[in-house]
């Protein structure tokens, strides 16, 4: 893995293509039942055959990296995006202000 490997953003698939996903993958499928007709010509058939290689491949490294014990390569090479860490609620607070320009408004219950 070289460094221009790492800042490479993974192209997202949009959800209108689901349903043709499917569909090849149902085919492919399908080939695998078939004597003599393999699942790969398949997908090279459909045009997803790139896309399985590469991501094959992916799963590979990340299997490797996990063996080594480098969890944070294996999210980079599963295109993981990095975990959720906690904002406190000042933090919060904050990064509004910031970003509005306002300061927060503090509601106050009447007293009786």
């Amino acid at each position: 893995m070289t460094a221009s490997d790492a800042t490479v953003e993974p192209v997202r698939r949009s959800r209108a293509l689901l349903p043709l996903d499917l569909l090849r993958g149902f085919l492919i499928g399908m080939a695998e039942l078939v004597p003599g007709v393999s699942g790969g010509t398949v997908a090279l058939v459909t045009g997803v055959y790139d896309e399985l290689i590469d991501s094959a491949s992916h799963v590979i490294g990340a299997a490797r990296q996990g063996v080594a014990g480098r969890t944070a390569a294996v999210r980079t090479e599963l295109r993981l995006p990095p975990p959720r860490t906690e904002v406190s609620s000042t933090a919060r607070t904050e990064v509004r202000t910031l970003a509005t320009g306002t300061a927060p408004r503090v509601l106050r219950t009447p007293t009786p």
